[in-house]
């Protein structure tokens, strides 16, 4: 059965990681506009009512810096 679903099966799980990971960037970039630089760490931890936690950006990008980065790198 998994020789029939193939190497296309991991193609949808691929997508949905690449909307995730864009979901948070432009969170983060929406962040960076209200607050008209990036937040802190810190900043991030304290409001995480209305977000995902800090955490999930540092599993998913390595460090909270490198996240900032990437979302400051995002083509519109």
């Amino acid at each position: 059965m998994s020789a029939a679903a193939g190497a296309g099966a991991r193609a949808p799980k691929l997508e949905v990681r690449k909307a995730h990971r864009l979901e948070l960037l432009l969170t983060l970039r929406r962040a960076r506009e209200e607050l008209g630089r990036w937040p802190t760490a810190g900043e991030w931890d304290l409001a995480t009512t209305s977000h995902v936690s800090r955490r999930t950006y540092v599993r998913t990008f390595g460090s909270w810096q490198r996240a900032c980065r990437t979302a400051a790198r995002l083509k519109l």
